[in-house]
């Protein structure tokens, strides 16, 4: 079927759909932090790789589509679908007879897992970050560039756009604001800019001892995870540690380190000796940020408390920070509350209490706001 349209017609649906599409990108960033807590909970996020796709609701959208009418009723804009498949279509009811009036419509669109971590933590930074010597990782940061008469809807400088516009105008006769067209429109331009700051090793440690339950390893594995994301979109060149322990501890890769099952007693003093073994030899303190993260119930051997904290203060003089995420035990004299009585350094402590699901997203902005 053949449909007359001008040129104008033509970029004026173009038009509509980049801007249709910029609010469908906004409705997506709202309805992920409106309930950010439920997908900072979900363990399922964290089993696939940064291109899994997740589906996220959308309530109330209304998206344009290509509809054929009569003659002379060109082309226009309907209620459609976001995409092969996706739309779910009107919310229905229970054994409801239909009433009056619209009903609500909800949308489900598709997000990758890295669009969905980006989303999350775009307005965090990691703190008490100091330059060293060195290696170094870089920050990527976007600088403007300049105006230009083409870009992406979203780059669209509305000030310059209507100051052209009236220009226009008024070599025609009347300074107004009339008929925008594509020579009137300015967009900024960007480029990226890479600023290079310091190094940083990030040493992730877990209990896996037989205390740990399926429960208790549930909540580190969502808070580890989504802390470790968030500190790969923001830095380039990250080191990462990642070190299990029962009453011995050992290096892990990041699988590993995620799926081993527990077993077996509990000396937090063998995943500190470790660490400070690996950094002595491996690492010079003075040209690189440390931020060490432990998870543990806090149910440690008696014997084993002592050595534990000398070496905690030891690890902790070498580091920015140290971030004990506890797996609440309900014990008496656990392990959070000797480290926080000796702790030599306790501007450097950062102690979080993990009990149910609501508390992933507080510990997660205990250790990255402070």
């Amino acid at each position: 079927m053949e449909v007359d349209a001008t040129s104008e017609d033509i970029y004026e649906l173009k038009r509509k759909g980049e801007l249709d599409k910029e609010r469908l990108e906004r409705k997506i960033k709202e309805a992920i932090k409106k309930n950010i807590r439920k997908y900072l909970t979900e363990e399922s996020i964290i089993a696939g790789d940064g291109q899994k796709k997740i589906k996220i609701p959308i309530k109330g959208l209304e998206l344009p589509e290509f509809r054929y009418g009569k003659e002379h009723e060109g082309l226009g804009a309907g209620r459609g679908s976001l995409g092969e498949g996706d739309a779910i279509g009107t919310v229905r009811g229970r054994g409801q007879k239909g009433g009056q009036g619209t009903a609500e419509h909800i949308y489900e669109e598709e997000v990758t897992i890295d669009e969905l971590v980006e989303i999350a933590f775009e307005e965090l930074g990691l703190p008490n970050l100091e330059e060293k010597s060195s290696k170094k990782i870089s920050v990527k940061s976007e600088v403007f560039e300049d105006i230009r008469k083409s870009g992406p809807i979203s780059r669209l400088d509305a000030k310059r756009t209507i100051k052209m516009n009236m220009k226009r105008n008024a070599l025609a006769g009347k300074a107004e604001i009339k008929n925008i067209i594509r020579d009137d429109l300015r967009f900024k331009s960007f480029s990226e800019k890479y600023e290079y700051e310091s190094n940083a090793l990030i040493v992730a440690m877990m209990d896996v001892s037989g205390s740990m339950t399926e429960h208790k390893k549930y909540l580190v594995r969502m808070t580890l995870w989504w802390i470790k994301k968030y500190l790969e979109r923001q830095y380039d060149g990250l080191e990462f540690l990642f070190i299990i322990h029962d009453t011995r501890a050992q290096i892990v890769d990041e699988k590993l380190f995620f799926a081993t099952t527990t077993g077996g007693g509990t000396e937090i003093s063998s995943a500190f000796a470790l660490a400070l073994k690996t950094i002595e030899r491996n690492y010079v303190a003075s040209e690189w940020n440390i931020y060490p993260f432990y998870f543990s119930d806090g149910e440690n051997f008696d014997y084993d408390n002592a050595k534990a904290v000398e070496l905690a203060n030891k690890l902790i003089s070498y580091s920015k920070m140290f971030y004990y995420g506890q797996v609440d035990s309900g014990g008496f004299d656990t392990f959070d509350e000797i480290i926080k009585r000796e702790v030599k350094e306790p501007d450097k402590l950062v102690v979080s209490i993990l009990k149910e699901e609501k508390d992933i997203v507080v510990a997660i902005e205990n250790f990255l706001k402070v």
